[in-house]
């Protein structure tokens, strides 16, 4: 023992005595950062030293235990990109510039890994594998093992929906998903535990780093879809830019019409007092016209401005035919038929993002300022109609309208053998609502939220040869005035503040990778959860939120591990003031839907996922188990609320000959509850198949959705007065075809990341 720890403090001492950093950054041939690259110190008979990674500036900076740089080498590698040797000839090597190396996809001569595990997350390597023949960005992130959904909408395994970035700046819109090429991304990484320049309420983020390439002038991308469902729609998209020299000027349209069917049907228990069956029709159209347009403009490597201004307009409509057959405790069977008629004539949306990203010495500079304005309508006309007698008509307004301003600086600098980061946030927002019943069966609302929000963070980071420590931590102060008519209500206005920490530890072997993380977030309802009117469904039926809803305190336990091409993941997950639906009695017979802080839910997760390769074969076979544990009695149910969900996925990429590429998806999930609901089990199988012609300037996609068309979103809902057993199907099983033309296409060198972002995503 006692030589074991003398070997120790002779180590320690050496790094005291001799210890030295070496200070760089990495680039590619634009001069664009390359994040997580791989640098390593090695002897000069090739032993390893010690290793670090290039942040999101591409800056590293390398401990050294050896009494001058001249003994060492370094080697700088990252994929899709040549490895690049060089001596060490003083303690700033300057900037290191990685040149593209050359894949054949085609002859499936590829040697990248797939997968790899970060000091973040899973970073999935995009270029030199099949999943940059995918199709879009929506495709890729489809196709990654620990992220579920489609079309923009998707959840991070263990961790709920999450922000998307693409090259540091947030997607607000699903349009950047649909209009990205999956041949233009370099890499997606997708972090579980977001650091404290995160905001509280971010449990989960994905980045989207696209390739940059070389060249100037005028370029652009041309995109034409076709969808099949049970109705035809379309999508068209146009995206220009512009280089010369040191600027850079984009522009995107982009128009979507699209029908969505629904059928459901839905038996619903009142206890005591009444059962409901019905079986419901819904054709929603809706259409989307959006722009963006903006420049970046690089003074030289160290100093870049930039602007996006984007308009965003969805109007859209529905109609919902609904026909119900009621038996109450004794009297007689009642059939009544319902139809809601609705019109979204959504405003214009509007936002402006700026940026400057900047480097002053080695300090780094990265500042946001955003201001979104945003407004929606609803009109809704329900026809309510017993069987025998005189129809009666309900007639509803709803409109809203949110305005944000936002700012975010983030400072880096090097700080002995790591990083630190620290940085401030600051957002305001004004949101009105007002709800009208012309027959006023239901009450007028006339609310409106004033919020501000101030947080300060701040984050370390220490590498040591294969080892990465971080600690952070987030204060947040929130001051939330609620008003009705104008009148000030103490009761649902408040002030809080938080100081929310985050820690994790993680290895880095060139096999086997390990991280073991910590963070507590904040989760705040959104303004549909706190508005005070309520939405008339049925006569038994209504929906509304809480204005006294609390925030939501989640900690979080997470462990990753990788080796080679099988990942692990597993998490606990511990919550306090959980936001759950309830139902609670309303008018007599009826029922209303509302949210409510729930004492305590906890959660434990585990995935397993294996991606080898097999010649022209790319498999990513994954399984996930979720359950929670939740006490049935703090929501006065008798059901047992603890069945875990269990996710199989089976994704299959094929490589053919002349530039073939086939996809063949499946995925299946069991049964299982989440808050107060059973999730019934659902399986889908999808074809895909993508061909570039025209030295890929033209690329064609075909897609067949849920072949067999039992992807069904089933669900029984447990109440404390009330049970409903619900089963819908939306328009799954569809076919697509995409046509994409480029003509010298580059894509912006846009750095912007955003401010505000949490409040964006309560709107």
């Amino acid at each position: 023992m006692k030589r074991n720890l003398l070997s120790v403090l002779l180590v320690l001492s050496s790094f005291v005595s001799y210890g030295q950093n070496i200070i760089g950054r990495i680039t590619d041939t634009e001069n664009q950062p390359i994040e997580y690259a791989n640098i390593v110190a090695l002897t000069s008979d090739s032993l390893f030293i010690s290793g670090v990674t290039s942040d999101t500036q591409g800056n590293f900076s390398l401990p050294l235990p050896v009494k001058s740089p001249h003994e060492a080498l370094l080697k700088i590698s990252f994929v899709g990109y040549e490895d690049k040797y060089l001596s060490c000839r003083s303690n700033n090597v300057g900037t290191i510039q990685l040149i593209p190396s050359t894949v054949q996809l085609n002859e499936v001569t590829v040697t990248v890994p797939k997968f790899k595990l970060s000091s973040e997350g899973l970073l999935t390597n995009v270029t030199g594998t099949l999943l940059s023949k995918a199709g879009t960005g929506n495709d890729i992130l489809e196709q990654l093992p620990n992220v579920q959904g489609s079309n923009g909408n998707f959840t991070v395994f263990g961790k709920g929906t999450p922000l998307i970035y693409i090259n540091g700046k947030e997607v607000h819109n699903t349009v950047e998903l649909e209009t990205l090429s999956s041949e233009d991304v370099l890499s997606v990484k997708v972090i579980t535990n977001p650091g404290a320049q995160y905001d509280n309420e971010v449990k989960a983020v994905i980045q989207i780093k696209t390739k940059r390439k070389a060249g100037e002038g005028f370029g652009g991308l041309v995109r034409s879809s076709y969808k099949q469902a049970s109705r035809s729609g379309f999508i068209e998209q146009v995206s220009l830019n512009y280089r010369k020299d040191k600027l850079d000027l984009f522009t995107t349209l982009y128009y979507k019409n699209m029908y969505l069917k629904q059928t459901q049907t839905t038996e619903q228990t009142i206890y005591d007092k009444l059962e409901q069956n019905s079986n419901t029709n819904m054709l929603t159209h809706t259409q989307q016209i959006y722009g963006s347009a903006g420049f970046n403009y690089e003074f030289n490597d160290n100093h870049s401005i930039g602007a996006t201004y984007t308009i965003d307009r969805e109007p859209g409509n529905y109609v919902t035919n609904m026909y119900n057959t009621v038996s109450e405790l004794e009297a007689a069977m009642q059939n009544v038929n319902y139809k809601h008629d609705g019109n979204m004539p959504k405003g214009t949306d509007h936002q402006l993002n700026t940026y400057y990203n900047g480097k002053v010495g080695n300090l780094q500079i990265d500042y946001n300022f955003d201001y979104l304005y945003r407004k929606s309508m609803k009109d809704q006309l329900t026809t309510q109609q017993a069987e025998g007698e005189e129809p009666t008509y309900i007639t509803t307004t709803n409109r809203a309208s949110n305005k944000l301003l936002a700012s975010k600086i983030i400072l880096s600098y090097p700080l002995g053998s790591g990083q630190i980061e620290a940085g401030s946030e600051y957002t305001y927002t004004r949101r009105n609502e007002t709800f009208v019943n012309a027959e006023q069966l239901l009450n007028d609302t006339d609310d409106r939220i004033n919020e501000s929000n101030t947080a300060a963070f701040a984050k370390y980071s220490l590498q040591w040869k294969a080892w990465t420590l971080s600690a952070g931590i987030r204060y947040q102060f929130t001051r939330s005035d609620y008003y009705q008519k104008e009148t000030k209500i103490k009761e649902q206005s408040r002030t809080y503040n938080k100081w929310l920490p985050e820690a994790s530890v993680g290895y880095g072997g060139e096999k086997f990778q390990a991280q073991l993380s910590y963070g507590a977030k904040m989760t705040r309802p959104s303004y549909y959860m706190l508005a005070s009117n309520v939405q008339y469904d049925d006569q038994y039926t209504y929906e509304g939120g809480n204005p006294l809803l609390q925030p939501s305190i989640y900690h979080n336990l997470n462990l990753e591990m990788m080796y080679e091409w099988i990942y692990f993941a597993a998490g606990y997950v511990h919550k306090n003031d959980e936001i759950l639906n309830i139902d609670k009695p309303y008018n007599n017979n009826a029922i209303l839907f509302t949210y409510a802080n729930i004492d305590k839910v906890e959660e434990i997760n585990a995935m397993l996922s294996l991606s080898p390769r097999f010649g022209c074969w790319e498999p990513t076979y994954s399984v996930s188990v979720n359950k929670q544990f939740l006490d049935n009695k703090l929501i006065r149910v008798t059901e047992k609320l603890e069945k875990p969900m269990f996710l199989f996925k089976l994704n299959n990429s094929f490589s053919l000959p002349q530039k073939w590429i086939i996809g063949i998806n499946y995925s299946y999930n069991t049964s299982g509850h989440s808050g107060a609901i059973l999730v019934k089990r659902s399986n889908r199988l999808d074809l895909r198949i993508n061909k570039n012609f025209l030295r890929n300037q033209l690329s064609l996609s075909l897609q067949a959705n849920d072949i067999f068309k039992s992807s069904y979103n089933s669900s029984i809902y447990y109440g404390n007065n009330m049970s409903m057993n619900i089963r819908n199907y939306s328009d799954s099983r569809n076919f697509q075809v995409s046509i994409v033309y480029r003509f010298n296409y580059t894509r912006s060198k846009y750095k912007g990341d955003g401010a505000g972002e949490d409040e964006k995503e309560r709107f």
